[in-house]
């Protein structure tokens, strides 16, 4: 585990913090590029009827995978209900518009491809020069291509944007293909069995509960989604066999890139296979060749999307039609609304749950405007939080307008429940993430933002770093118990131990299956174990219910999200760590002693022990191995990075929804901890929900914080 900081932190963080908020306002145009003239008058002198030529032979390749598919789809390689990949699957899974997006900017794939081996190498002009023009070349008028793309930006709406970059793509062939680096799998072991050699390294947070863990993922959820690559017709692609060793070559489609790991002992075969699908990718802002973009499934706003849907087809499914409330799950006929729990899927499961056989199973699987409402407890506790709040505003905006029908509640019930939700994240969350600093300099910088997309860095990368905290279990508490713990002071990790009962849940077990029999007891129950539960300390370990144990002696029984989230940041073409280390704080690294500086010592040489070289460092990984910066919960890396975005999100409001400004005024305070006791039966939550109680953060009753939200 890494240490909170070094033994003189608090200068080298000060000088961060100065030069972190310096390089953030005055962002460098770091993709700036220049092709050369020979290769620039080379590419320009090809005439028009050769681009269409060759825009037309590439799709003619990409057209003749369908058979490919045909046969994989006969053959039964697809993805099966229930298994490992369904949870990876759940994770990622595209809608229809964005299979169609993917469709078009598959082609263009194709096509970049094939000029920089038809046109580009052959005539010495690199990969990076070849794509730099490409980006910037019109696509032939005369083209059906044309006209796919412009109608795919046309009718695209926000929530199916392409991803954007701070810092140039990085593929071995400046376009795509990913850079040949050390496993990702092996990488995620070897983290996991050196860091345990170290004796000192300290398991939990001190001072952060598992809200801080719930309340990031549910913000991701929110803002970003890369989705997988399916096959023409729908099917999802599989690429690891049953017994989870990697296909044969004609078995495998072009968007597999699995995880795989030699394991010369094992009784089961000489290679481990996980599954990895590509992320599907998305048309640009406009119509050129060049290496196209990452798609993104999720709006770029903070605006409550994960729960409520944004294609037309999701709000629609997700509404009753009736008093503006959205639909839920009522735990009795008597019952109060802050008791419901969400509504139950019908029918086929397996776009929200991993269960085998959907059509058997008799546990609750949820529904709400994204497939990872069911990906653990405490997701599916905050997504119940912000249901029961639409429904409780829709209740009391009823009561205060007879008049109203149904689209107006809905529509100022939505307002007020988002309005709520911005209102924690910059005031309570982004605090405890960032550091209050950083934090109202975002509040205060009054810029317009031209590109309100998210970014790369941001959705694959350090949005992430929560899995780092997960724990294995969720605990219970018993009442007597979490006073006595509460009362004594500052938790530490031995009086931790004393509170615990055998009363636990697995997390692993809980992925996309639950089955707790989620009453509103049961609800209360898992909110207050987030309240009071430490979140693990940040570092460069993931638990074991987040990666195989065993791996290489046993088949997996679950996935990698370690391994699986290094490959992500390949798939999209991060750069190295190192690179924006640099971009983050304008420090250079050519060596291992030069990184001293932003990771302790005993972690740099964990890093040293996998890498063969600084400049191989992912991003993903170097991030969460960073000393954190005073007063955040992360480094300097991802501090920039998280703060680069919402910067851009802060002054992007949701849009109008036609609600009367002194409702909306009326929330304009509404904190976490009037949010949990409106909408539970929560007797005392903490003043800071992301911390645990103590003397410095007292409990508050929730007698006197439920008025403002219940009706």
């Amino acid at each position: 585990m890494l240490p909170v900081r070094n033994s003189c932190g608090h200068i080298l963080e000060l000088g961060l913090a100065i030069l972190f908020i310096c390089c953030w306002i005055l962002v460098p145009n770091i993709n700036a590029h220049k092709i050369g003239e020979r290769s620039f008058q080379y590419l320009n002198s090809i005439s028009s009827a050769d681009w269409k030529r060759d825009v037309d032979f590439a799709i003619e390749n990409v057209d003749r995978q369908k058979r490919l598919e045909e046969n994989l789809v006969n053959s039964g390689v697809t993805i099966k209900n229930g298994g490992i990949s369904h949870h990876y699957l759940l994770d990622a899974l595209p809608n229809e518009e964005a299979k169609m997006d993917n469709d078009v900017a598959r082609k263009l794939l194709a096509v970049n491809h094939y000029i920089l081996n038809s046109k580009c190498l052959p005539h010495g002009i690199n990969s990076e020069d070849c794509e730099y023009f490409l980006s910037n070349k019109a696509l032939p008028s005369d083209s059906e291509l044309l006209q796919q793309c412009l109608g795919t930006i046309e009718s695209r709406r926000n929530g199916h944007n392409a991803f954007r970059r701070l810092l140039n793509r990085h593929y071995q062939d400046g376009i795509y293909q990913m850079l040949p680096l050390v496993s990702p799998l092996s990488v995620s072991k070897a983290l996991n069995n050196l860091s345990m050699q170290h004796d000192k390294r300290e398991l939990q947070d001190k001072q952060r509960n598992l809200a801080v863990i719930q309340w990031t993922q549910f913000i991701e959820h929110d803002l970003s989604k890369p989705v997988v690559t399916t096959m023409r017709d729908g099917s999802h692609i599989e690429c690891c066999d049953c017994d989870s060793f990697e296909l044969s070559p004609r078995h495998r489609h072009p968007s597999c890139a699995p995880l795989k790991i030699k394991s010369d002992g094992s009784p089961y075969g000489r290679v481990n296979c996980l599954n990895y699908v590509r992320s599907a990718v998305a048309v640009g802002t406009k119509c050129t060749f060049g290496a196209v973009e990452q798609l993104n499934q999720a709006t770029a706003l903070l605006d409550l999307s994960q729960l409520y849907g944004f294609t037309d087809d999701a709000q629609r499914r997700m509404r009753t039609w009736n008093s503006g409330r959205i639909k839920s799950t009522a735990y009795s006929k008597h019952s109060e609304i802050y008791n419901d729990a969400l509504a139950v899927i019908t029918g086929d499961w397996s776009n929200y749950c991993a269960f085998k056989d959907p059509s058997k199973q008799t546990s609750q699987c949820f529904m709400a405007g994204d497939s990872r409402v069911n990906n653990s407890p405490l997701t599916i506790s905050i997504y119940t939080l912000f249901m029961r709040n639409h429904n409780q505003l829709a209740k009391k905006l009823a009561i205060k307008y007879p008049s109203w029908q149904d689209e107006a509640l809905y529509r100022a019930a939505k307002a007020i429940n988002i309005k709520i939700y911005r209102n924690i994240v910059f005031d309570e969350w982004l605090p405890m993430v960032l550091g209050e600093d950083v934090a109202d300099e975002i509040k205060e910088i009054k810029e317009s933002v031209d590109d309100v997309r998210i970014s790369n860095e941001f959705g694959i990368a350090a949005m992430r770093f929560y899995m780092s905290m997960m724990p294995n279990f969720l605990q219970n508490f018993t009442e007597e118990k979490r006073v006595e713990y509460i009362t004594s002071g500052l938790p530490t990790q031995e009086s931790s131990n004393v509170i615990r009962n055998e009363n636990v849940v697995s997390f692993v077990d809980q992925t996309y299956k639950p089955d707790l029999g989620y009453t509103h007891e049961k609800i209360d129950t898992i909110l207050d174990s987030i309240l009071n539960q430490h979140a693990m300390k940040l570092d460069t370990i993931y638990e074991d219910s987040l990666i195989l144990n065993n791996f290489g002696v046993n088949r997996p029984t679950h996935g990698d999200l370690l391994a699986y989230d290094i490959q992500r940041g390949r798939d999209h073409g991060l750069r190295s760590y190192i690179d924006y280390l640099k971009l983050a704080t304008g420090q250079s690294i050519g060596r291992w002693k030069d990184l001293e500086r932003f990771i302790a010592i005993d972690d740099l040489n964990i890093l040293k022990a996998i890498y063969s070289s600084v400049e191989n460092i992912d991003l993903f990984v170097g991030g969460m191995a960073e000393i954190n910066t005073f007063g955040a919960i992360i480094g300097p890396t991802f501090k920039y990075i998280l703060a680069e975005q919402f910067k851009r999100i802060y002054h992007q409001q949701p849009i109008d929804l036609d609600t009367s400004v002194q409702d909306l005024l009326q929330f304009k305070n509404a904190n976490a901890v009037e949010l949990l006791c409106a909408n539970s039966m929560l007797k005392n939550v903490p003043r800071n929900i992301f911390h645990l109680a103590s003397h410095k953060n007292p409990l508050l009753p929730c007698s006197e914080h439920v008025g403002l939200l219940r009706p």
